[in-house]
């Protein structure tokens, strides 16, 4: 496995390019992300992965999953395959959390204790632009949003 991308803007980067290029190979009825949801993507991938969040200031759990920058452009180009399938094309936070959830919970119980650890304590803090994604989070784990 490659190691990650050395920041958030190179792996954004990355992943906006490859997604659009799937995007346009498997030719998705969808728009392509914008930037703000593929950076909240890369994000909470990157801060899972290394156990704290991008400033340095919380110490968080982490899955037992790998949430590679190649997840994040599965992930992404999914949400795309979902919004273009069965929306209206435009990548909501419901297609995103989705996608999410499936990434970081695999089997073990201490993954869903981890992600759940995160929307309370990183995300629910995060304010009014990530309040949708965490809304849709909540959901999908099966709790309601507090």
């Amino acid at each position: 496995m490659l190691p990650a991308p050395a920041d958030l803007q190179t792996e954004v980067s990355i992943v906006t390019k490859r997604v659009s290029e799937l995007a346009s190979n498997l030719q998705l009825r969808a728009q392509l992300p914008n930037e703000e949801a593929i950076a909240k993507v890369v994000t909470i991938f990157r801060e899972l992965r290394a156990g704290q969040t991008l400033d340095g200031k919380n110490k968080i759990k982490s899955p037992s999953s790998v949430l590679s920058t190649a997840e994040a452009i599965s992930l992404l180009a999914n949400s795309m395959a979902l919004a273009g399938n069965f929306g209206d094309g435009t990548v909501a936070d419901q297609d995103l959390a989705s996608g999410l959830q499936g990434a970081v919970i695999k089997d073990d119980e201490k993954d869903i204790i981890a992600w759940k650890d995160y929307l309370s304590n990183v995300m629910k803090k995060r304010g009014a632009s990530w309040r949708g994604l965490y809304s849709a989070c909540q959901e999908q784990v099966g709790e309601k949003d507090a």
